[in-house]
């Protein structure tokens, strides 16, 4: 995972799901690398990638802003731009720091 140069995260097509956070999601951020996420509008994975600038998100039927995204992903890697996520991007989720934010609310019960 730590070697690819993008991973794709596809969530179920359901609004039951819309809420469900696959720890797949944070293995992707932890691997600090660009992400393609096919998902409905309104689930909260595409907020966390959108916030930790990690990639991008499409519906299920934004095909041709998939593949331009994809060329672009394509380009880049022939160019040797393989991109990494900027530590501000993915710290915010890391397992330390949403352990810590966690750990201050439990304290404030």
């Amino acid at each position: 995972m730590a070697d690819s140069s993008l991973l794709v995260l596809l969530a179920p097509n359901e609004s039951e799901a819309a809420a469900f956070l696959p720890g797949k999601l944070f293995e992707y951020l932890a691997a600090r690398r660009p992400i393609l996420c096919i998902a409905a509008p309104d689930n909260g994975i595409r907020q966390i990638i959108a916030d930790s600038r990690a990639g991008q998100s499409f519906d299920y039927a934004q095909e041709t802003a998939m593949l331009q995204f994809l060329e672009q992903q394509k380009s880049a890697w022939e160019n040797g731009n393989t991109a990494r996520l900027t530590e501000s991007g993915y710290l915010k989720y890391s397992r330390r720091n949403l352990t810590a934010v966690l750990a201050k609310l439990l304290n404030n019960l």
